[in-house]
């Protein structure tokens, strides 16, 4: 890959609250989900040497002051902000002795006591270097961190699978693109491919649904499952004999009953966890090596497909319609509608569920659900639920809206149903009377988006109906159409007519060390980020907000 040179031997200085960590940095566990500064330390912490190592850098910074010998590597990624991609850990550091609240609870003494021992003006700004674009960054962690390009650091191998891995999706699966930018050659490439298949099948509900939580609990955040002992298990020729298994193009392909094939595996991540008495050992790279045949025969049997009388996979799906509409899927699993039922449809359409309810469609389409609720939509689709306009809600919720309190991290929805607001903008009320009804656990993306759509709308609103386009213009001398919604955060936040509270809101949004920021916010339309979207977090953020919209829309009760 050529590479422009030149922009590592230049250096400029940023200040450490504008810095972001990288989220898939490939130190951290991607099962986990990192939305705070403090999430973030206690995953590089969870080992005791690790703690130590970390508690040691925090210690040199704090006596020493911070020593840039080693560079520090950001991107910036269009109005997000400005990206660590290399000194991630020493980026913690700094933002710990800087704010010590935000450290885990097993080292904030520490690090509090450390954080009083230093001028905290003296790492507010810090040596960077900025790459040109996020491909020119990764192109120097490569060669600073992997084997293959001599790294003076170089990751483990887990951590290694992660970053291939990391890279390999964000470019849109593409080997070559990886093995250009990257120079890794295409079987470090497919052998990373292949254990991330393996242990993230491992993760799959229908294999973990078989250990008890401790168990569980190991296989998703622990560290006794060795990716080199599944790595060497699940590429033995007799394995792969014994489990209808193969690697084809970059992806596992499982020719057995799967049912059983998930069993099989659940157990063998048991005896990777725990010593079986009567296996006599656990297992391990070691032990693997000595007693194959032993492991695989205590292991339950993993059965072919012919026995579950189904049939191989070809590559595509095959449907094969019956009498009884059994549908035959190639993965090994049958599904049958209604449970097992034969649905039998007559002249008049009538299909009978397992439960004894009739469907009967008609020209109205009437629908008798099997939950008990009689949802009856006619020509005027008037829907009545049987019970009471009691609805159950999708997303696990049980709480009904008379229930919903003020700044439950819990409730259903993001906006509260008591909430109104002010405007002629249609599109914003229309999207705010759906942010009342989508229950933000089942549609996390979409919610968190759409904070973000919603503050931009009643920003421009708030701008629009006070007549301060052209101030704002003048104000950050730049196009309209070039006017980032952090710009026009910054604008109102130093106007006089905006209430004390809500510019208290706009200089957290715009401060890019708080994880409640716009940065948080434009990752959810920009990024291809997956973290910071939980369902607490998000009605958190609403109700940070809940002031500041008050006074851009009139929101009221």
């Amino acid at each position: 890959m050529t590479i422009n040179q030149k922009w590592y031997e230049k250096h400029e200085y940023k200040s450490v609250d504008d810095l972001q960590l990288w989220d898939t940095n490939p130190r951290f566990n991607p099962s986990r989900k990192l939305e705070t500064l403090r999430d973030c330390v206690e995953e590089l912490i969870k080992d005791d040497n690790a703690k130590k190592k970390f508690i040691t850098l925090i210690t040199s910074i704090a006596k020493d002051g911070f020593i840039g010998l080693d560079p520090i590597i950001i991107w910036q990624n269009n109005e997000t902000g400005f990206t660590v991609a290399e000194g991630n850990r020493r980026i913690m550091a700094l933002k710990l002795l800087r704010n010590p609240a935000n450290s885990p609870i097993k080292i904030r003494e520490i690090v509090t006591n450390l954080s009083k021992s230093i001028n905290k003006n003296e790492i507010e700004k810090i040596n960077v270097f900025l790459a040109p674009s996020f491909k020119e960054a990764i192109w120097y962690v490569t060669k600073r961190h992997t084997s293959t390009n001599n790294g003076l650091v170089s990751w483990d191998r887990t951590q290694q699978h992660r970053f291939i891995v990391s890279i390999y999706n964000q470019y849109h699966h593409d080997p070559n693109e990886l093995e250009k930018l990257t120079g890794f050659d295409q079987s470090i490439i497919k052998g990373a491919i292949y254990a991330n298949h393996i242990i993230e099948l491992a993760k799959d509900e229908k294999v973990i649904c078989h250990l008890t939580p401790d168990e569980k609990q190991e296989v998703l955040y622990g560290n006794k499952i060795s990716i080199s002992t599944l790595e060497r298990w699940f590429n033995n020729s007799k394995i792969k004999e014994a489990w209808y298994i193969a690697f084809v193009d970059y992806e596992l392909k499982i020719n057995s009953d799967i049912n059983s094939f998930y069993n099989a595996y659940a157990h063998l991540l048991k005896l990777m966890i725990n010593k079986n008495e009567d296996l006599g050992f656990i297992v391990n790279t070691r032990t693997m090596d000595d007693h194959l045949q032993k492991i695989l025969d205590f292991l339950p049997e993993v059965k072919p497909l012919q026995e579950s009388g189904t049939v191989k996979p070809t590559g595509e799906d095959t449907e094969k319609p019956t009498d009884g509409d059994t549908v035959k899927p190639t993965n090994g699993d049958t599904v049958k509608p209604t449970d097992g039922d034969t649905v039998k449809p007559t002249d008049g359409d009538t299909v009978k569920p397992t439960n004894g309810d009739t469907v009967k469609p008609t020209d109205g389409d009437t629908v008798k659900p099997t939950d008990g609720d009689t949802v009856k939509p006619t020509n005027g689709d008037t829907v009545k639920p049987t019970d009471g306009d009691t609805v159950k809600p999708t997303d696990g919720d049980t709480k009904n809206d008379n229930q919903e309190r003020d700044g439950d991290p819990q409730r259903k929805s993001l906006a509260y149903k008591k909430h109104s607001i002010t405007t002629e903008n249609h599109k914003l009320h229309a999207l705010f009377n759906e942010l009342k009804k989508l229950p933000t656990k089942s549609y996390q993306h979409v919610s968190a988006a759409a904070i973000r759509i919603f503050l931009d709308l009643s920003v421009e609103n708030y701008i629009s109906v006070n007549k301060l386009k052209s101030d704002l213009k003048n104000y950050k001398n730049k196009k309209p159409g070039v006017i980032t919604l952090t710009d026009k955060l910054k604008y109102l936040s130093d106007l006089s007519l905006v209430p004390k509270e809500a510019k208290s809101i706009l200089k957290q949004l715009t401060n890019f060390s708080n994880d409640y920021s716009i940065h948080t916010l434009n990752k959810y339309i920009h990024e291809n980020t997956t973290h910071k979207i939980s369902r607490e977090f998000l009605n958190h953020f609403w109700d940070i907000l809940i002031p500041l919209f008050e006074v851009l829309v009139d929101m009221r009760e």
